[in-house]
């Protein structure tokens, strides 16, 4: 048990350190390749913040522990929503009225409806991976058409997010973001491993389910870069750029974490996931309604967030208990 943990910590730590490293490097190489600040913003942020989960639900599912997979995407999308906003929340009351979520929310709705409804026959197979992938890449492009993605800025906003990133990362060379790419991808794999192989042997010994522990133990781990890229972004009062990056992020788990892995390995489904988990990742999407009422600006303080925060231990608790 022992080692175990050990390995699930040390892997923890480096798909939270390649995830990093490969955003902030891919996104410079991008920008210095000629590309829009809002095809960059829409492809590689809102997919670096989910690449923990897709690397860590892909290799689960190759290795035949589709339960960590699917337990994962269900958990992150749920921790993205009542522990990233609570936290975000708690730490600067959030307000937001942006236009913007009128289209990305009900995507995120479309998804999760969908991935339900797939579950529903107990397998999800290719076939649903390949429309959920597919979904993903339309979204894409028309984001890429419209220029608007989950989270863009504001001059202010953008003028205070370039500041950070000179502050966390000088420019290099542009031979040198590539390779810095190369290696992020490679630290976010092997951590990815070391995860997976720890966490699963957890759950076996403790006699808990791999849904249960990758709805808890590994859904938390891979949302550190949502929890972290929210907070900073809480903490510098860009209340939009946190709220966000949880719809860009739940939109690429479901439609591209999901669609992936069941492509590499069909996903089987416990019935019992019905009776509690997948109603609350539905009840976590319901949650962000508010974000499409344009002319009234949704507020959520501290009193909220810390409902949201206990919600998630809470949410927690129960997937545990339940096995």
């Amino acid at each position: 048990m022992g080692l175990s943990l050990l390995l699930a910590v040390v892997g923890l730590v480096l798909v939270t350190a390649g995830a990093w490293l490969a955003v902030r490097s891919a996104a410079n190489f991008a920008e210095r390749l000629g590309w829009s600040e809002a095809f960059v913003g829409a492809t590689i942020v809102a997919f670096g913040t989910s690449a923990p989960e897709l690397v860590v639900s892909l290799i689960a599912a190759t290795q035949g522990s589709e339960g960590v997979a699917l337990g994962n995407v269900v958990g992150s999308n749920i921790a993205n929503v009542f522990l990233v906003l609570g936290l975000a929340a708690l730490i600067m009351p959030i307000t937001v009225d942006r236009g913007i979520f009128r289209r990305d929310v009900p995507v995120l709705y479309v998804a999760t409806g969908a991935l339900v409804v797939m579950a529903v026959g107990g397998l999800i197979g290719r076939i649903e991976g390949a429309v959920l992938f597919g979904g993903l890449i339309a979204f894409l492009v028309i984001a890429y058409r419209a220029q608007e993605i989950p989270g863009q800025q504001s001059p202010e906003e953008a003028l205070e997010l370039e500041h950070l990133e000179d502050e966390l990362i000088p420019g290099l060379p542009t031979w040198l973001e590539a390779v810095l790419t190369g290696v992020g991808v490679a630290i976010l794999a092997g951590g990815a491993q070391l995860f997976v192989t720890g966490a699963t042997d957890i759950a076996e010994r403790a006699g808990v389910s791999e849904f249960a522990i990758g709805a808890t133990l590994v859904a938390t781990g891979t949302s550190l870069p949502e929890v972290a890229t929210s907070a900073v972004a809480a903490y510098r009062g860009l209340s939009d750029m946190a709220v966000a990056n949880v719809v860009g992020s739940n939109i690429f788990n479901l439609l591209g974490v999901i669609g992936v892995a069941s492509l590499a390995a069909p996903i089987p489904v416990d019935q019992p996931l019905f009776q509690f988990e997948f109603p609350m990742v539905v009840f976590a999407a319901l949650l962000l309604i508010p974000l499409t009422r344009l002319r009234t600006p949704f507020h959520l303080g501290r009193f909220e967030g810390s409902l949201l925060f206990v919600g998630y231990f809470m949410f927690t608790g129960l997937t545990l208990a339940r096995g």
